[in-house]
């Protein structure tokens, strides 16, 4: 048997959080070279990419313009240490990172501190794809493009689950993969 649902149905429903999308085009992927696979961008064509065209700091200010429309938790999945660590170096007193090599208690407290409102942003690379709940999430960067359908579903599964107190989410997709 199969059975065929839209999102849309799903969220019309309540089993799926309202969502908002925004494509903000920053990356362009087809200047991105794609890997011996085929299954992702090769790292140093987009560390090449990022470089030239300051991703950095663009992505600080769209952090800046989230917290100015009053979103209240922001994750961003980035591909890079890098780019998570100039996050947090540009948001001390707001943000956190959370890398495969950060130990199990500090990942802990940094998700509780996020989790209380403690702090607002946690820019994570490639670890919070799975077995991260937190139903009030309401707002998720995209700041690494990928290739794979799998990991995409991934990282837009932390942002749909429905909670009383999530108005809408909403997903900033800085490279075009909804698009791709």
């Amino acid at each position: 048997l199969i059975y065929h649902v839209q999102t849309g149905d799903l969220m019309k429903q309540g089993y799926l959080a309202p969502t908002k999308y925004y494509s903000l085009r920053v990356v362009e992927p087809s200047k991105l070279k794609v890997n011996s696979t085929g299954a992702d961008y090769k790292d140093e064509s987009l560390k090449a990419y990022y470089e030239m065209i300051n991703f950095r700091e663009q992505l600080n200010k769209i952090i800046i313009r989230l917290a100015c429309a009053d979103r209240k938790n922001i994750l961003v999945f980035t591909k890079f240490v890098e780019e998570a660590q100039y996050i947090v170096d540009s948001f001390p007193e707001e943000a956190a990172i959370v890398t495969g090599k950060t130990k199990k208690k500090e990942w802990e407290r940094i998700l509780e501190d996020f989790k209380s409102g403690k702090i607002g942003i946690v820019a994570n690379v490639g670890v919070l794809t799975t077995g991260f709940d937190y139903p009030e999430l309401d707002t998720v960067i995209l700041a690494r493009p990928t290739l794979s359908l799998a990991l995409y579903y991934q990282m837009i599964g932390r942002i749909l689950r429905p909670h009383e107190n999530k108005k809408e989410a909403w997903v900033i997709d800085l490279c075009q993969t909804f698009e791709r």
